[in-house]
């Protein structure tokens, strides 16, 4: 049997010669019948052929199944090799999208609670809603004109100042804790020291007295003014008291021993009206009332450091921003100034007030500045640029006091129409108007938590705690 090409042509032949044979089918069988032996050439020619196509096919079939397993190998090989690749790509994708969700809710989480303390004045607001509200819980009174109410750093005192006395009080329940009454004049002004455990008081007796608030004991009294005291502060750290006087001079007390420090140099050449300290307490503002001026001194050594000019009336008091880069000044010119305490510089002037300007306060944050004012109005300023953000009105006499919430999201104002009116200060929304005394309210206070408010009446002797329910 044939088993290489060699063979081929030999097969070749013999296949056409047979082929040949049987197209003249008469012709062959005569040849057979002719020559028997040409039978068994015959057959064992086809037996060769047979077997010959037989191998030949069978090596082609080889040949050929070979080819097709070497592409379909290679064709599997290529795809498994994509395959690979599309699913090292799959899980590389699915890890990128996952890292990228989680930064993606990292994200949202902060912004949720972004957007939780940005919504705190709408809850605030909520609570305000008719369903709630401020009710007087305590009425107090004096035997004369309350004049200033302050609740101690911790909130567990009330002290109201009269032309009589002082008082002191539990604000949660109305008792009268210690009543102090030693000085032999109208007292003019009254502070706690920053730790509560201290109250200084100063008269028009000329005389600053201080005072254990918890028990009405007199500690010492500093004596060295020349006329009555018009104002008193506390150094932040408590360790100073500044007192400004009608003799137009400002002294340096030790609060804990009576010892006068120093006196500051007269500079003012009138009565002083206020006198501030510093949130940081490396400088002492003063402003005189018949000198139109603000003062800056170094209490450490008393040295006038600047004076600042530009109010056309006496400036009525001063007031630090809580960070201390700002000081804000009122006039009787019906104007506010804002200045650089550190150089001096004039930065904005506020003239919408169109009478003079009772009262300023600084929210907590220092973003905003409110201020009353004689044209029975109050307003919300923006301190750094002088812009006017907006106006309240609501009150038919002239704004007597003001004062911020703990938080900031609430203004109480007190006036000369007997009542104190709540705002939303962002928006001059008029929250909430209480209603009780028979005078002037001329002042106003939160306690440190935000949960009651003390107003005092000027001719109606009471001191009223609200509640917010």
């Amino acid at each position: 049997m044939p088993r290489s090409e060699d063979e081929l042509p030999d097969l070749k032949a013999a296949v056409e010669n047979l082929t040949e044979q049987i197209s003249n089918p008469q012709s062959f069988v005569v040849s057979l019948h002719r020559d028997s032996s040409d039978i068994k050439e015959f057959h064992t020619k086809m037996a060769h052929v047979a077997d010959a196509l037989e191998s030949r096919l069978g090596e082609m079939e080889k040949n050929i199944s070979g080819a097709i397993r070497d592409e379909m190998g290679d064709w599997a090989d290529r795809l498994e090799s994509r395959l690979d690749n599309m699913e090292k790509n799959i899980i590389r994708e699915v890890g990128d999208l996952r890292t990228t969700v989680t930064e993606v809710n990292d994200k949202l989480d902060e912004l949720i609670a972004k957007l939780d303390k940005s919504l705190e004045p709408a809850k605030l607001d909520k609570s305000l809603e008719p369903h709630q509200s401020w009710r007087c819980v305590q009425m107090l009174s004096h035997s004369d004109r309350v004049c200033s109410v302050a609740f101690s750093p911790d909130g567990q005192l009330l002290a109201s100042g009269s032309w009589d006395t002082i008082k002191l009080w539990h604000p949660g329940t109305g008792e009268e804790i210690c009543t102090l009454t030693c000085h032999s004049d109208s007292v003019s002004g009254f502070a706690f020291s920053p730790d509560g455990q201290l109250l200084a008081s100063g008269s028009g007796d000329d005389t600053i007295k201080i005072w254990h608030p918890g028990t009405g004991e007199e500690i010492c009294t500093f004596t060295g003014h020349s006329d009555w005291v018009s104002c008193i502060a506390f150094s932040p750290d408590g360790q100073l008291l500044a007192s400004g006087s009608a003799d137009k001079t400002i002294k340096l007390w030790h609060p804990g021993t009576g010892e006068q420090i120093r006196t500051l140099l007269t500079g003012h050449s009138n009565y002083v009206s206020s006198v501030a300290f510093s949130p940081d307490g490396q400088i002492l503002a003063s402003s005189g009332r018949g000198d139109k001026t603000i003062k800056i001194w170094h209490p450490g050594t008393g040295e006038e450091i600047r004076t600042l000019t530009g109010h056309s009336d006496s400036v009525a008091s001063v007031a630090f921003s809580p960070d201390g880069q700002l000081l804000a000044s009122r006039s009787g010119d019906d104007t506010i100034k804002i200045w650089h305490p550190g150089t001096g510089e004039e930065i904005c002037t506020f003239t919408g007030h169109c009478d003079w300007v009772s009262c300023i306060a600084f929210s907590p944050d220092g973003q905003l500045l409110a201020s009353g004012s004689g044209d029975d109005t109050i307003k919300i300023w923006h301190p750094g640029t002088g812009e006017e953000i907006c106006t309240f009105t609501g009150h038919s006499d002239w704004v007597s006091c003001i004062a911020f919430s703990p938080d900031g999201q609430l203004l109480a104002s007190g006036s000369n129409d007997k009542t104190i009116k709540l705002w939303h200060p962002g928006t001059g929304e008029e929250i909430r108007t209480l209603t009780g005394h028979s005078n002037c309210v001329n002042s106003v206070a939160f306690s440190p938590d935000g949960q009651l408010l003390a107003s005092g009446g000027s001719e109606d002797n009471t001191i009223k705690i609200w509640r917010r329910d």
